[in-house]
């Protein structure tokens, strides 16, 4: 990838962020509106959980599905953020270190 590939993508992400600021929501049909609601969680959920599944190539089950779980039930119980990173990272590391990889 060429630097001018890596700007271009960069200005067309900064385009579609910036039109969703400016756009008018009165003018959009009312069943976008309320998508329009949902989409930013369904797509960090996306992200997420290619980061957490993926490794590449295939779908994986390892340490990282571990502190995920331990950081989804310390975000149910509405912890502060700074503790749910912490105690996820704690359940990574010591997954990996009890059971290997």
């Amino acid at each position: 990838m060429k630097w001018s590939d890596l700007a271009i993508m960069a200005l067309i992400t900064y385009m579609f962020r910036a039109a969703g600021l400016f756009a008018n929501r009165s003018l959009m049909p009312i069943w976008l509106q309320s998508l329009s609601e949902f989409l930013p969680a369904a797509l960090l959920s996306g992200l997420v959980a290619v980061q957490v599944l993926g490794d590449g190539t295939s779908l994986t089950m390892d340490a990282r599905m571990v502190g995920f779980l331990v950081a989804c039930v310390a975000a149910w119980r509405q912890w502060p953020l700074a503790i749910i990173i912490l105690l996820a990272v704690s359940a990574t590391a010591l997954t990996r270190l009890l059971v290997g990889g």
